[in-house]
């Protein structure tokens, strides 16, 4: 357990999960001071485990300059708890302890457009008008927040007898505006409540995860060995395990040092083939720290395809991974239509 000193918390005790995060957001509740410390077994309060990590859903820094940074803990069942900190860095360093860090785990939050994933490859957004998309951060270069205030618009010939006008009132809105380094952007609704700024939280965890996935290194070009070179996916799939396990290494084929596998694995920067690829050498060559690892790469992979490989590849479900092979070539290869 890593003690993080006295912290004020603010702790709700009943209501709706969601309905209590936006008042936990608004400052809402029982501040109580004690001493809090965390680690991989959960929170501890006044020396005694409060909530343990299982419990524990997903974790955010909340920017606030009036009253100082501060962490909100969303739990499965039960109700949030904010901690007030001394620094952005302790708030990050406690999520690191809980195991809900940016370089740990994506978040998923139910905003006005659908629902938003957050990982340190991209943003995944599955819209609730059946408008899904995947904006990678190798995309991105700013990220802001942005409202805009609603209006009332006429709509004529409808709503009264004989005619006339009706009228309908737009609310205001709140969100994310996605700068992409080609000159576009794209926005992102997140609420249309004023109270509830949710908005940037959201603004924060994806500046957490662009420096992340900046700072991640990946070779110039990945080893020829990983390459698929128009094999049938079973064959290609083999060589990889033989890759990994050192059976294919030769005067003519130079074995893959596994550093070079996990940084092609965990930089977002990577093709998805190549993720793919080392995952798999990886997955067959290491034991169960190693896949452990592999789990810890597809949870903080927002692209919903790709998440579903590395953890078939850490599993050595084949079946599992080649239905997602299957799936990235296929909107690769619609992309490629597209744009042509």
């Amino acid at each position: 357990m890593i003690p993080f000193g006295v912290a004020v918390l603010v702790i709700f005790w009943l209501g709706e999960i969601h309905r209590q995060t936006n008042r936990a957001l608004r400052g809402w509740g029982i501040n109580v001071r004690a001493a809090v410390s965390a680690g991989p077994e959960g929170l501890s309060i006044n020396g005694r485990l409060r909530v343990p990590a299982s419990a524990l859903r997903a974790g955010f820094v909340v920017p606030d300059e009036s009253r100082g940074p501060a962490v909100l803990l969303e739990g499965k069942r039960w109700w949030p708890m904010m901690i007030r900190m001394s620094s952005a860095r302790d708030a990050r360093q406690l999520l690191r302890s809980l195991g809900l860090d940016a370089s740990q785990k994506t978040v998923t939050l139910r905003v006005v457009c659908g629902r938003l994933m957050i990982g340190i490859d991209g943003i995944a957004c599955s819209g609730s008008d059946g408008k899904d998309f995947f904006l990678s951060f190798a995309e991105v270069q700013e990220v802001s927040t942005y409202h805009t205030t609603g209006m009332t618009r006429s709509i004529s010939g409808g709503g009264y007898k004989g005619g006339g006008s009706s009228y309908i009132t737009l609310p205001d809105e709140w969100g994310v505006d996605i700068a992409l380094h080609d000159g576009r952007s794209v926005r992102v609704p997140v609420t249309n409540a004023k109270s509830n700024p949710v908005h940037e939280i959201i603004e924060e965890r994806i500046r957490e995860c662009l420096v992340l996935s900046r700072k991640s290194h990946v070779p110039a070009d990945a080893p020829f060995a990983l390459r698929r070179r128009g094999r049938p996916v079973e064959v290609w799939l083999k060589a990889l395990r033989a890759l990994g396990s050192g059976a294919n290494a030769d005067h003519r084929t130079a074995p893959v040092p596994p550093e070079t596998l996990w940084e092609i694995v965990e930089s977002a920067s990577s093709t998805p083939d190549d993720r793919i690829a080392a995952a798999v050498s990886l997955g067959a060559s290491g034991g169960e720290l190693a896949r452990d690892r592999l789990r810890i790469a597809a949870e903080t992979t927002s692209a919903p395809r790709m998440r579903v490989a590395l953890a078939a590849a850490a599993d050595r479900d084949e079946e599992a991974l080649i239905e997602s092979l299957a799936a990235i070539e296929s909107v690769a290869q619609r992309n490629e239509e597209e744009g042509a």
